[in-house]
């Protein structure tokens, strides 16, 4: 069974399997993940994080709202898979960046073949643990 979220203005595609308690929902939504509203982003469990942002004007200040974003309302246990080492982009924040509540997950280190990189691109996976001390290692 498949619908349309209406719950935001991107676009995204909900599908639901199962019933009662064995129910399980997958959205998908193509956005700008600091436009999701902070109880969305509370409620994921994974997140595909397609983040390269170029050198430029504006780069600094969108990784900063990003990782502040994710520090303070990724729910505990919400894994991110990203193309970019969100530990890197914390690390650029400097001494007044929020704690970072990732650590770090085994997520194809060999690379994965993509369209762009047939060798492998390194994909980097990350789990929220509240309860482990902040880490960017």
């Amino acid at each position: 069974k498949r619908g349309r979220s209406s719950d935001s203005a991107a676009a995204a595609l909900t599908m639901f399997e199962g019933s009662g308690l064995e129910a399980r929902r997958c959205e998908l939504r193509l956005g700008d993940l600091g436009d999701l509203p902070d109880i969305d982003l509370e409620e994921i469990d994974a997140i595909l994080l397609e983040v390269v942002m170029p050198p430029g004007p504006g780069r600094a200040a969108a990784h900063a709202r990003l990782c502040g974003q994710l520090a303070a309302h990724c729910r505990h246990g919400c894994v991110i898979a990203a193309y970019e080492d969100l530990h890197s982009l914390w690390r650029a924040l400097g001494p007044g960046a929020p704690p970072c509540p990732f650590h770090r997950l085994p997520l194809c280190p060999g690379g994965y073949s993509t369209s762009w990189s047939a060798s492998g691109h390194c994909f980097h996976g990350f789990r929220c643990d509240r309860q482990a001390p902040a880490s960017l290692e």
